[in-house]
């Protein structure tokens, strides 16, 4: 069975927000006064926009997160499909995992078509026991819009946290204080600026990321220098033998 979010428009010119398994119905009953107690007295109302789910609780997740909106934001998720500032960092749960390997097998059939095959492609990285014990430690972060999952990364703080960091060639880190380190960022694809969002929500934590990246991967080469991060040489990483380049962002 279906399930969808709506969104209409009264004949007051306000909004109202709701779910249901029957989009057809519930419009006759809310043009017939028999819906919602909001509508009965301000029809006709006109369907605006709709998000089909996969289950009844994602609906109703989605309505819970859409009625928080300003009108502003609900008019900019109706032209747009999505709202930039409803974007939220929490860490990942189990209930995620099926969605974390949905998002992984996407990023990896995007970097293969952007000219990036080898970086997660050749040893289908991450492995499933990898994101599991992620999650179970507590360094696994999503990023979610209107509460579904639309991004994923791993974050961890410390000083020398990060043993893949304790040698560098071609170059030199920038400052040796405590870092935080983002690693196996990854994006659905539906909502524009996730990585940007995830790798500023980092920063903000210390004011000191250090990030790495394959060479053949052209796309986040070009995002990190805009964001403020300098290249700072060359790190290698356990999963394969490819070159890593080194990217770091201190508080200036």
């Amino acid at each position: 069975m279906s399930n969808y979010t709506y969104i209409v428009k009264c004949r007051d010119g306000t909004f109202y927000t709701g779910w249901t398994n029957d989009l057809d119905k519930r419009l006759e009953a809310h043009n017939s006064g028999a819906g919602a107690k909001y509508t009965k007295t301000r029809r006709p109302v006109e369907l605006m926009w709709f998000r089909e789910s996969t289950s009844k609780e994602e609906a109703m997740s989605l309505e819970w997160h859409i009625k928080k909106l300003t009108r502003k934001q609900k008019e900019l998720l109706m032209d747009k499909g999505y709202v930039a500032n409803a974007l939220e960092i929490r860490k990942t749960r189990p209930e995620d995992f099926d969605r974390l390997l949905e998002i992984y097998e996407r990023a990896r059939c995007f970097m293969e078509e952007t000219g990036n095959p080898r970086q997660w492609g050749i040893t289908h990285w991450p492995p499933e026991d990898l994101l599991h014990e992620d999650i179970e430690v507590g360094r696994s972060y999503v990023c979610t819009h209107l509460g579904k999952v639309v991004g994923t990364f791993v974050y961890i703080q410390g000083v020398d946290v990060d043993p893949t960091y304790l040698n560098i060639e071609d170059g030199q880190w920038l400052d040796d204080s405590e870092y935080g380190a983002v690693h196996r960022l990854a994006s659905s694809g539906e909502i524009p600026g996730v990585g940007t969002f995830c790798l500023n929500w980092a920063f903000d934590q210390c004011g000191h990321v250090r990030v790495d990246t394959h060479y053949d991967n052209a796309v986040l080469q070009r995002l990190l220098p805009k964001l403020g991060f300098e290249r700072t040489g060359t790190i290698y990483v356990v999963e394969d033998n490819d070159p890593r380049y080194a990217y770091e962002k201190v508080t200036k």
